[in-house]
């Protein structure tokens, strides 16, 4: 089930020429049920859900105006999202050594943050533009201590980074486009990546989680030449 609201505006004047913004709210769940009629032992089920909570809002500015001879398109915003996941194990005749209900991660409420902008700045006449850009990404991970997790113990985990972009285009010719751009990225790790409580000692197996695990970083060059028809 999705819920969304979104408009967007065009001013004749201001600081401001259009905004885009946006808020939703998502609820999904995933149902995994199976039954096993067995011959001498004794008959079992499994049912296994999975349940995602998403409220989310976003927005995008964009301003243009001129300084210096210069004209820029400035495009500026915000995202933010809070997820809620819960699973549940359940179920007839567990396996030795386990108990049912039980889970296999935490109950987690996931926050994830973003704010940014960016300039397009034309030089030469609108031959040379430059797209210099900075976001801000942050994410948080909370999940609840719970009985059904057993001698599992969740940790918590956040993080925050500042990532530059810039990009440069040129025009030589009227079809002729020379190209550049570079890029840090930031991804923050999911909680099942962090917390994993999937366990049985008496069977000998365990789903190793990382308590440690930090977010992703990425760092990328682009160049090139295009021919526009």
């Amino acid at each position: 089930d999705r819920v969304t609201l979104d408009q967007r505006v065009s001013f004749g004047g201001g600081p401001v020429d259009r905004i885009l913004w946006s808020a939703y709210w998502q609820d999904s769940t995933t149902i995994q049920f199976t039954a096993e009629d067995r011959n001498t032992a004794a008959d079992r089920t499994r049912r296994n859900t999975f349940d995602n909570r998403v409220y989310g809002v976003s927005a995008q500015l964009e301003s243009d105006f001129g300084t210096a001879g210069l004209d820029h398109r400035l495009i500026y915003g915000f995202d933010a999202s809070r997820t809620r996941q819960t699973g549940l194990r359940d179920g007839t005749v567990p396996p030795a050594g386990e108990a049912f209900p039980m889970r296999a991660f935490p109950t987690t409420d996931y926050t994830l943050a973003g704010a940014f902008v960016q300039d397009e700045i034309g030089l030469l006449g609108g031959r040379l533009k430059l797209f210099p850009a900075l976001r801000f990404d942050h994410y948080k991970l909370s999940p609840k201590a719970d009985p059904l997790l057993g001698a599992f113990s969740p940790a918590s985990s956040d993080d925050s980074r500042l990532s530059p972009k810039m990009g440069v285009v040129f025009e030589p010719a009227a079809q002729a486009r020379l190209f550049f751009n570079y890029a840090r990225g930031f991804k923050a790790p999911s909680p099942s990546q962090v917390n994993n409580a999937f366990a049985n000692p008496i069977q000998n197996y365990r789903s190793i989680s990382n308590p440690d695990l930090k977010a992703e970083t990425s760092e990328a060059f682009e160049g090139g030449a295009r021919w526009v028809t």
